[in-house]
């Protein structure tokens, strides 16, 4: 078995409490050109903040409908793009 130095990153032990979900109400108001805008650019900080947004306000059900395809055309493209 390895041992690593106290201080050292590998010798830190994973806590075992699960964090919060987060909720639409726990990012701020997000706009819809602003994600688009963010797949587009191909930045990976950039992509990943609006996979992680999309995420959380996906998981509630009263922003389904503000996500579907004919609200925002060309985004199942963007999506399809980064898969």
């Amino acid at each position: 078995e390895l041992t690593f130095p106290a201080e050292c990153v590998e010798a830190t032990v994973p806590s075992g409490e699960t964090r919060r979900r987060l909720t639409k109400t726990d990012v701020a108001p997000v706009d819809a050109w602003r994600i688009m805008m963010a797949l587009k650019s191909g930045l990976l900080a950039e992509t990943c903040w609006a996979l992680d947004i999309l995420n959380i306000l996906l998981f509630d059900d009263n922003c389904i409908g503000y996500f579907g395809l004919q609200n925002m055309p060309g985004l199942l493209e963007l999506l399809l793009e980064h898969f």
